[in-house]
């Protein structure tokens, strides 16, 4: 009996990690990456022409500019109105402890 029952749950386990399957994004064009999810702030705000930087002019939002070709692993979808914006991570980029990366849709082909 604890045969069967320790075989079911490895079989359960095996199953659960084969249904998990990664998705990934490449960018179809210069894509920006933002350390927050709110790209209608940055690129728009509430006059929706405008561009959000700071005292210094910066984008402190914006971490990089993914090249065309850039693969990245699609970690959460959100939607946001009628977008939708992904946490992604990918090799090209290394962004600082506890910064969380993401993508517009718009700039990506899901694979």
């Amino acid at each position: 009996m604890i045969r069967i029952l320790l075989f079911l749950i490895i079989l359960a386990c095996s199953q659960a990690s084969f249904a998990q399957s990664d998705v990934f994004g490449v960018a179809r064009q210069a894509a920006p990456v933002l350390n927050s999810p709110d790209f209608g702030s940055v690129f728009g705000g509430k006059d929706r022409v405008s561009l959000k930087s700071d005292r210094c002019g910066q984008v402190r939002e914006l971490e990089y500019i993914a090249l065309p070709g850039t693969v990245f692993r699609i970690l959460e979808e959100q939607k946001r109105g009628p977008s939708t914006i992904y946490r992604v991570e990918t090799a090209e980029y290394h962004a600082s402890t506890g910064i969380r990366l993401y993508v517009d849709s718009r700039f990506l082909e899901l694979q």
